[in-house]
């Protein structure tokens, strides 16, 4: 059974949950650690701050985390922001730029190298499968 944790209501300018993307997660303190990751996405919070919320200690959270996922809190951190992303450039028109910073990114070019290694494919070439390089080329005008 699932159980539903909520630390605070969300306001209209909190980010939606972006869905089970760890089903792994059993105990009540990991599911609440991605809770308020997930709430956390433009801002990331660090491990200790984190930890600090969940009134446990770094190193508990990052054993929890290992045991539970077989990741650390922070690549957990990661891919729920990568997965933010890449919803964002499935269901909507936002620049490129926009998402990186909505998902707490610092820019658009660390945000594609890291989509990338996330991923194994750019921000642009999820967003449009069939464009090429040598059709972008074409259409700029370069030769």
């Amino acid at each position: 059974a699932k159980i539903l944790v909520l630390d605070r209501i969300r306001s209209s300018r909190d980010v939606q949950p972006v869905g089970d993307l760890f089903p792994a997660a059993a105990s009540r303190a990991v599911k609440r650690a991605l809770l308020l990751m997930e709430s956390n996405l433009q801002e990331t919070l660090s491990v200790a701050e984190i930890a600090a919320r969940m009134n446990c200690s770094r190193r508990q959270l990052e054993r929890l985390f290992g045991a539970e996922l077989g990741i650390g809190p922070m690549a957990a951190y990661l891919a729920l922001r990568v997965h933010y992303a890449k919803s964002l450039l499935e269901g909507s028109d936002l620049a490129i730029g926009e998402i990186a910073y909505r998902c707490g990114f610092p820019n658009a070019g660390h945000f594609s190298r890291v989509f990338r290694q996330q991923t194994g494919i750019t921000p642009t070439h999820l967003r449009h499968p069939n464009r090429t390089v040598a059709n972008d080329v074409a259409g700029s005008g370069a030769k």
